[in-house]
């Protein structure tokens, strides 16, 4: 399959750049695999989709405030910051800007004080291997002086707002300090909401995974195939495993909330044989062709063109009828990727 294939054409002014003022009032998109039929909503009618005994599954990472601002030791020169993944107590692979002259030994400083950073690998990527050096909780101090990394297609800065990123970049259910992005199909949801699809008897169940850089980055091969996964850690509750296993085969519907659940759950079960109780590391890539043994239903944003995660819905209803679902929505008006509207495949 060509890299071209993923692609589409989208009007700038649709990329939200910023949430919807209530949660569960975005639009909804339902697209039925059955009878081909489109409707549209608003996110909290959801509630008429998801019916009793379905088991919706949701990722409860939270986002770290991964993103911070350094002056070079040497020569007083800012260098912006992304933690992109944690090797051990104080390593960590990061994104710096400008990359170009931060060599080996470089010693970076915090104008807090409280952090600073050594550059001690140039890895293959381009991306830097940074030894950090603080007293205490390293979590702790992020939520003092870092930011919240928001997409590079989000062009505004938090500052010049009337909102707070901080609050509507977390979901309402985010529990894990974890992830330097948002699960974000489930930003959508309200505890209210919750609450409700719990009285109507849904089962609500969560995983984490730690959502990493990969989400954003584009499929760079022409052949998809030939495209490598970044990798990113998951954790499945036993609850959670024993109840989606029994629902797999009592026949419940296994809801999925987001790409992050599909990839957890799916790698999981490609692993086993069943969705498996502990922590693991999720490489798997989703394209067409690829053969879904426990996502049922999935709760979805629009998703960038030429990226992983189009590949992955593209997989689960087709990419022809995608790129028609996107065209409609594209027609519409809806609003896409992380801060945009829904869609729901049933």
């Amino acid at each position: 399959m060509s890299l071209e294939e993923l692609d589409y054409e989208l009007p700038e002014a649709l990329i939200a750049q910023r949430p919807s003022e209530k949660r569960d009032e975005c639009r909804l998109l339902v697209y039925n695999r059955t009878d081909g039929e489109i409707s549209h909503h608003i996110f909290h009618d959801i509630v008429r989709y998801l019916r009793e005994g379905d088991i919706l599954v949701l990722n409860d990472a939270k986002v770290i405030k991964a993103r911070l601002f350094f002056r070079k030791a040497e020569t007083g020169a800012e260098i912006e910051v992304l933690l992109l993944r944690q090797i051990d107590e104080n390593r960590w692979i990061s994104l710096t800007r400008p990359a170009k002259r931060l060599k080996i030994g470089t010693e970076l400083k915090h104008e807090s004080g409280v952090l600073c950073a050594r550059v001690i690998a140039v890895l293959e990527g381009g991306e830097r291997l940074l030894e950090l050096n603080y007293d205490g909780d390293l979590l702790r101090i992020l939520e003092d002086i870092g930011e919240i990394p928001l997409p590079p297609y989000i062009k505004r800065k938090g500052i010049e707002s009337d909102f707070n990123d901080d609050e509507y970049y977390q979901t309402v259910f985010a529990k894990n300090l974890c992830a330097i992005a948002a699960p974000t199909a489930g930003l959508h949801f309200t505890e209210s909401l919750i609450n409700e699809l719990m009285k109507n008897g849904v089962s609500v169940k969560t995983i984490t995974l730690r959502v990493g850089y990969g989400t954003f980055k584009p499929i760079t091969t022409d052949n998809i195939r030939n495209h490598r996964m970044e990798q990113e850690d998951y954790f499945i509750p036993r609850k959670t495993a024993t109840d989606i296993n029994k629902g797999i085969a009592t026949g419940r519907r296994i809801v999925a909330c987001g790409t992050t659940v599909v990839r957890a759950l799916e790698d999981s079960y490609y692993k086993s044989g069943k969705v498996k109780y502990g922590w693991s590391t999720a490489d798997l890539f989703i394209y067409p062709g690829f053969k879904f043994k426990v996502t049922d239903a999935l709760i979805t944003n629009f998703h960038l063109p030429r990226s992983s995660l189009m590949a992955m819905v593209s997989a689960y209803v087709g990419l022809d009828r995608l790129k028609e679902i996107y065209r409609i929505a594209i027609e519409e008006g809806y609003r896409f990727f992380s801060y945009g509207d829904a869609m729901m495949i049933i």
